[in-house]
């Protein structure tokens, strides 16, 4: 993988990083962006991405914050199994390998594999196809029952401290997630952070411990809310979506259900052959025989990932241009919510921008633009620009109340808590001022 130069610090801190096949919508390069303000975009994100991870990272050392995820210096024993996985041709070989299979191994192939690695493994735990798991460092990984970890997800268990590629500054940690978690697409767990259960994880790198029952997102916007589990249960937000008669937990039984539907391992292969370069002609050619409706005049770019699950509920308009590492997916599902199903819809002269996401049950309207670093998770009005996780206007401010009303539905409850929420922060802060 080729890394941009504002993203070289990330990979002296996690060099395994460059062997993910998909953690590619990460390491984008301003020269793969259309527009100057999807440039700047970038620039800014990898800037204050950076900036935040050695500050925190600091901090995660000393391990006097408990908020904070704590590592260790690895023991020589641990030292020398690095070394003796990174050097030379055979052993280098055979890790690639071990990461591949751990990419693209099926859900019970790989809670299995990872078993035999070390990790300790609960009951229903659900890996999707396409996330990227420590290797090397595997036993350090607990994952409690029913959690599950999705697309372009990534569980780290070593860094560098200071990004000084030395074996001397070889750090590890274990990484705890508790039962009923949700990691989203798009999440970095950083190496000894705690998960506790009934969380929520968005995108970002997460480098601070997260409570039980409550919702985050990582570095750079480092958010970190409660919410009750009445939320979860109406996660239905303002997208059409379609429930399927099975329950995420239930995996087993509803992979059944998309089998018999348009999932098979053809339009996998050809979703994926369709990432490489090729003539646009050729790509519209592979796009259709999978199912997903393409205009003649739409262009699509090399490594774009298309959901594999319903590509047919996809549709991309006249003049419309999705960029490289954009992500659109028609499914979602979050803990014991149903299996949910979504059109997705890519208007006329609209611009998925490199690296950005959409979610199941988006319209993006004519002319419309959706930054990079940025997640679709409500309509792009036609003729507007989006840009944040999850994606805002361009001159709007990401708030946690606007984060809820475009995801989540709301009750008189949840906005209660909320509210009582902040009140509570308020009056913490002035107690601060007063001391």
């Amino acid at each position: 993988m080729k890394i941009p130069k504002g993203l070289e610090d990330l990979i002296k801190y996690f060099p395994i990083l460059k062997n993910s096949a998909f953690l590619q919508n990460y390491f984008i390069s301003q020269f793969d962006a259309q527009t100057e303000k999807a440039r700047n975009r970038i620039e800014s994100y990898q800037k204050k991405l950076i900036r935040k991870l050695k500050k925190i990272s600091l901090k995660s050392y000393a391990g006097t914050d408990t908020k904070l995820r704590k590592t260790r210096e690895a023991t020589e024993k641990e030292k020398k199994y690095y070394r003796k996985w990174t050097t030379g041709l055979i052993y280098p070989a055979r890790l690639l390998l071990r990461i591949r299979a751990l990419e693209l191994g099926t859900p019970t192939f790989k809670a299995n594999l990872l078993k035999d690695f070390g990790a300790k493994i609960g009951e229903g735990v659900l890996f999707t196809m396409g996330n990227f798991v420590d290797p090397l460092f595997t036993r350090l990984i607990e994952i409690g029952d029913k959690t599950i970890i999705s697309l372009s997800a990534a569980i780290l268990c070593h860094e560098f401290a200071g990004g000084e590629r030395s074996i001397e500054n070889l750090r590890v940690g274990k990484v705890s997630i508790g039962k009923n978690v949700f990691i989203a697409p798009g999440a970095v767990l950083l190496p000894g952070i705690r998960i506790d259960e009934n969380s929520y994880v968005g995108p970002g790198f997460h480098s601070h411990n997260i409570p039980a029952n409550h919702v985050a997102f990582g570095l750079p916007e480092n958010m970190i809310h409660p919410f009750s589990e009445s939320m979860m249960e109406m996660i239905e937000g303002e997208r059409e979506l379609e429930d399927l008669p099975a329950h995420v937990s239930e995996f087993r039984e509803y992979i059944p259900i998309f089998k018999k539907g348009s999932y098979n391992i053809v339009t996998s292969i050809l979703l994926e052959l369709q990432k490489q370069k090729m003539p646009q002609a050729m790509r519209h050619f592979l796009l259709g025989l999978a199912g997903v409706k393409v205009d003649p005049r739409a262009r699509i770019e090399d490594n774009v990932t298309l959901d594999p699950w319903h590509p047919e509920r996809i549709k991309i308009g006249d003049g419309a241009h999705v960029k490289r590492h954009a992500v659109i997916i028609t499914h979602e599902g979050l803990k014991d919510s149903p299996v949910r199903l979504g059109n997705v819809e890519i208007g006329k002269n609209a611009l998925i921008e490199v690296g950005a996401g959409v979610l199941p049950g988006i319209k993006v309207g004519e002319n419309a633009e959706i930054l990079p670093y940025s997640a679709a998770v409500t309509d792009v009005e036609p003729n507007s620009q989006v840009v944040g996780m999850p994606a805002v206007k361009e001159g709007e401010t990401f708030s946690i109340e606007n984060f809820f009303a475009q995801h989540f539905s709301y009750s008189s409850n949840i906005w209660d808590e909320i509210q009582q929420f902040k009140k509570k922060e308020q009056q913490d802060r002035d107690q601060e001022e007063k001391k």
